[in-house]
């Protein structure tokens, strides 16, 4: 059952990458796509120094398929984008995206990345603050999934990064992706991932992106997430040499 439906105004909405399906107003992805026309656009502006075309880029969590439009652009019809979204309309919304915008190199794929196997309640695994309690949704291990490169691995979860490690030290290990993922609330989680990441050869750095940007897409000089900012890491291998020098390694 969708407790929301009453928060969403029906249409389609253009945004600074295309145009996308209503979105669930309750929510701040869908309150910065209706006012701003982007979500976390800072965000991509960083990520636009990673991806290059050809590329492959997993996201975890779709936040309705938003930024996914920017990254399959981005890589180009060569490339491909997952979209691993256990939220059913999350997912629901962000394939209807990819569809709209004639995008065919995106694919959504609906379960939890983590371990392999099994089952899980949503709200066990930290995603249901605007999913709903009642979703069950398959777990499958990253490890498993059939890629042959990975460039960019997205995590828009917070605090996740651990729940993807568990089933994905193969490929962190083998593909060597670049991770960019947003930090849970808990100061010794997130500095055990950090930890994680540099004990698999990786060196961090702190990224604070600004929900709101006063050169936004629609314009607007609203400012709705005052001081809000999202708590992300960027983290390379070591063997890339890649080096951002605007930001503080951690």
């Amino acid at each position: 059952m969708n407790t929301h439906a009453e928060d969403v105004q029906q249409g389609l909405w253009p945004v600074k990458h295309g145009v996308v399906a209503s979105v669930p107003q309750h929510c701040r992805v869908g309150q910065s796509v209706r006012l701003y026309g982007e979500w976390l656009e800072q965000e991509l502006e960083l990520l636009g120094r990673v991806v290059a075309a050809g590329h492959t880029v997993l996201e975890f969590g779709g936040d309705y398929g938003v930024q996914t439009l920017w990254l399959a652009r981005a890589v180009g019809e060569q490339g491909t984008v997952h979209v691993a979204e256990p939220r059913r309309l999350h997912a629901q919304t962000a394939a209807a995206n990819l569809a709209l915008n004639a995008i065919d190199n995106g694919h959504v794929h609906p379960f939890w990345l983590g371990r392999a196997g099994g089952m899980l309640w949503l709200e066990d695994s930290g995603a249901s603050h605007d999913a709903g309690v009642d979703q069950r949704v398959r777990s499958q291990a990253l490890d498993q999934l059939p890629l042959a490169a990975l460039h960019l691995l997205k995590i828009n979860f917070p605090g996740a990064l651990g729940a993807v490690l568990h089933g994905g030290g193969d490929v962190l290990r083998r593909l060597r992706p670049v991770v960019y993922f947003r930090l849970g609330r808990q100061a010794e989680a997130a500095t055990q991932d950090i930890a994680t990441l540099k004990a698999h050869g990786y060196r961090c750095w702190s990224h604070l992106p600004y929900l709101y940007s006063p050169t936004n897409h629609a314009g607007s000089q609203q400012n709705i997430f005052p001081g809000w900012v999202s708590r992300n890491i960027i983290a390379a291998p070591v063997e890339q040499g890649r080096v951002f020098d605007s930001l503080s390694e951690v």
